[in-house]
């Protein structure tokens, strides 16, 4: 190559290092707040034309399924006095950190719905109020029951953080956190995302060890195999940041592909 090839090799490497230098910082944020803002919503990728979404979005309508959480632990019980405990914190919570009730908007226990049964108008004994809360709000030995956690519009796309706060409020009511029990469709979302990240972040380091690895050998200099690894990082974080810039949100399918342009690249 003759001199003037490199000069000009030289000016482009320096010109393209500096785009990425520029770009480095709008990269990072993107790509920070798209993990952030990772949601496995099943709604959220599924094609709108499909007949099971439309079924479910019907279901979840006219039952409001998806719009709650199930909670309990073991030893949780009517005379509990977590769960009222339970309760209030959380819409202490609530009302103190999102007005709104954007992410909680109740919280409703078996005990409140006891009280309700076993005072006037009603006046029903003891038996029969729990008889009659048996298998919804009380198990089937008549003595666990459970807290159901209203949740409100902006909780579908931010199932970990709601999750997060049932169990800050949970742990402040003197429940162990391996003992707290949930169930929801929020739930299996949240499962969902933190499996997806954990995955991303377990493969970033071997996916990273193994461009070095072969280009290494390949181009013959190791600071060549460290700027081929700092270019397809930087397609790596420019990726990520780039589902958030144009879509504003990511799911699980999409944490393949910055391992994906790293090995690729």
């Amino acid at each position: 190559m003759s001199d003037l090839g490199n000069i000009r090799y030289v000016r482009r490497t320096r010109l393209v290092l500096l785009l990425m230098l520029l770009l480095f910082p709008l990269g990072v944020a993107g790509a920070f707040r798209a993990l952030h803002g990772l949601n496995d919503d099943v709604l959220a990728w599924t094609a709108s034309s499909a007949t099971a979404r439309h079924e479910l979005e019907w279901f979840a309508e006219v039952f409001e399924s998806q719009s709650a959480v199930l909670v309990s632990w073991p030893g949780a019980t009517l005379d509990d006095p977590r769960m009222t405990r339970f309760a209030e914190t959380l819409l202490a919570t609530a009302n103190g950190e999102d007005r709104k009730g954007r992410l909680v908007r109740d919280v409703v226990t078996g005990r409140e719905l006891y009280d309700e049964l076993v005072s006037p108008p009603l006046n029903l004994s003891r038996k029969q109020a729990i008889e009659r809360l048996r298998g919804t709000f009380v198990g089937p030995d008549g003595r666990a029951s459970c807290a159901v956690v209203l949740l409100g519009e902006g909780a579908a796309v931010e199932a970990r953080g709601v999750l997060r706060r049932i169990r800050d409020a949970a742990e402040q009511s003197g429940v162990a956190p391996g003992e707290l029990r949930m169930v929801g469709y929020v739930v299996e979302t949240a499962a969902l995302d933190t499996a997806a990240l954990q995955t991303l972040y377990r493969l970033a380091i071997p996916s990273a060890l193994l461009v070095i690895l072969v280009a290494w050998p390949c181009l013959r200099s190791l600071r060549l195999a460290m700027l081929v690894w700092l270019a397809a990082a930087f397609c790596q974080c420019f990726s990520l940041a780039s589902i958030y810039w144009i879509s504003g949100q990511m799911n699980g399918m999409m944490t393949v592909l910055p391992i994906l342009l790293m090995v690729i690249f």
